[in-house]
């Protein structure tokens, strides 16, 4: 995806978010390396959509991969979420915003389904009302 091609779907409604510089596994580097894995690619990319980014997905995002430091550095950095690879729903109870939980189209459920079920008011809209004028 070309930088024109990032900004026109971010106008248009999709969020992205950021995946670190390089990809490197975040649990194998020090804090330093981390913030600046995690600062570097939410410069650029604010840099280049021209607004802020929130979310960042933790590069191999299983358990193991990331740690208490990154999700610590990840908040300093000025994320406000950060996705692990994870799957299923996040209870406002025992939600931490920085270690989300995704839902996989992988997985054996149909992921529209569960889609609809974690965040129903996501997937409802309202019909609108039939025109009266004639045609």
């Amino acid at each position: 995806m070309t930088w024109d091609q990032a900004r026109e779907v971010s106008r248009n409604g999709v969020a992205i978010g950021s995946h670190t510089h390089t990809h490197r596994v975040l649990a194998r580097l020090d804090e330093q390396a981390q913030r600046w894995e995690l600062l570097e690619s939410k410069l650029a990319l604010e840099k280049h959509l021209g607004q802020a980014v929130h979310t960042i997905a933790y590069p191999v995002g299983r358990y193991g991969n990331f740690t208490p430091a990154t999700m610590r550095i990840a908040g300093e950095c000025g994320y406000k979420a950060a996705f692990s690879f994870r799957t299923g729903g996040n209870s406002l109870a025992a939600m931490n915003r920085y270690d989300m939980r995704r839902i996989s189209a992988r997985d054996r459920f149909d992921a529209t389904f569960a889609c609809c079920a974690y965040m129903p008011k996501l997937f409802t809209w309202v019909q609108a009302a039939p025109s009266t004028t004639a045609h």
